[in-house]
């Protein structure tokens, strides 16, 4: 669904974010979206709202009465019984996560683990260099966020692989609204 169905008033769309065909050349639809429908409304995945000009997603981010994160970051909503911390936050709560988080992700923290990250990331890229393709969310941006995690909390090497499997199985159950899974991997995690 590379171009999307949106209405002569310009207030409402169908869009697929998770369209094959959107997603290998987003561009076009982006450029109709700006030019024709700045802000726009669509009723698949129970109704969301989208802005596609940088100043106005600037400016909703920044307003906690127009713009919210609680109830979900992805389309569709996975439908976590729990929110994923902080980015499922809005103002306060959001603000408490992320000064506590802030030392961790800081441009200097960042820097000192920029050698192994990078040896992270070429170790994963080495897996599938000689097949000439691969699968990018499988096989590179799936297990990288989870090695950084095990390398802030300072996890040892050869312990990355269960906590990555764990992690996975996190994703996965709340993905299914599997509670009873969550809370076992979480009680595993945990030791």
């Amino acid at each position: 669904m590379n171009s999307p169905e949106v209405e002569a008033d310009g207030a409402k769309l169908r869009l697929d974010p998770n369209d094959p065909s959107f997603i290998l050349d987003p561009y076009p639809t982006y450029a109709k979206l700006r030019d024709g429908c700045p802000v726009a409304h669509s009723a698949q995945f129970g109704g969301f709202w989208m802005l596609s000009r940088y100043a106005d997603v600037k400016e909703a981010a920044r307003d906690p009465e127009l713009f919210t994160s609680s109830q979900g970051v992805t389309l569709p909503p996975i439908g976590n019984p729990m929110p994923f911390l902080p980015i499922e936050l809005d103002p306060p709560e959001h603000i408490k996560y992320r000064r506590a988080l802030q030392t961790w992700f800081s441009v200097r923290a960042m820097e000192k683990l920029e050698p192994e990250i990078r040896e992270a990331v070429t170790g994963l890229i080495d897996q599938f260099i000689d097949r000439g393709e691969a699968d990018f969310s499988g096989e590179l941006a799936g297990p990288l966020p989870p090695i950084v995690i095990a390398l802030l909390l300072g996890l040892p090497r050869e312990d990355w692989p269960r906590f990555r499997d764990q992690a996975e199985k996190l994703v996965a159950a709340a993905e299914e609204e599997d509670q009873e899974t969550s809370a076992a991997v979480g009680l595993e995690l945990m030791g």
